[in-house]
């Protein structure tokens, strides 16, 4: 998911909230990553484990990230949510979703 901050409306720059369903493979290790970058530079980079949302083995579960948008964000900036695996273990990913929600409706 990629973003210009201009493109969200100021009203809704409250929190994200990315959700997704993942199932790991054995050595599996898979971030949440959310990254701001201004005029081609990372400025902000916040990685969550999937690991630590999830149980291990051959079973579907929810993984959830809450982000602050108040983060000293420009309109210019760009922001974008993905996930990371660097692991040989594979990682399955289903019904990513990146909702702005209100700061207290976590």
């Amino acid at each position: 998911f990629t973003t210009r901050v201009s493109d969200i409306p100021k009203p809704g720059r409250n929190d994200l909230r990315i959700s997704l369903q993942a199932m790991n493979g054995p050595g599996a290790n898979a971030l949440i990553v959310y990254e701001v970058i201004r005029k081609d530079k990372t400025v902000i980079w916040n990685g969550s484990q999937i690991n630590d949302m999830t149980v291990a083995g051959d079973q579907w579960c929810k993984a959830c990230m809450i982000k602050n948008m108040y983060e000293r964000l420009r309109d210019e900036d760009i922001i974008k949510i993905y996930v990371w695996n660097d692991s040989r273990g594979n990682v399955w990913i289903d019904d990513f979703k990146v909702e702005l929600i209100a700061g207290n409706d976590h």
